[in-house]
């Protein structure tokens, strides 16, 4: 079996990130333990890659708010 380094998208380390369970729709959750932050490698729903509560997304439409 091959050994994959994952990086934390917060700190840029490989050295604390342990695996932390499956997100809810199937895919690996892994936890920073110097930075106390959880995330994913691959998100099935947009919402939850990072990025996109910065106001970042494009083409983004809401019908309530028209």
């Amino acid at each position: 079996m091959a050994k994959v380094d994952v990086k934390c998208p917060f700190c840029k380390q490989t050295g604390p990130v342990k695996k932390h369970g499956q997100g809810s729709a199937g895919h690996q959750r892994y936890r920073c333990q110097a930075y106390c932050r959880s995330f994913q490698l691959e998100y099935k729903y947009r919402a939850c890659q990072q990025g996109m509560k910065d106001g970042k997304c494009q083409g983004s439409w809401h019908p309530w708010l028209i």
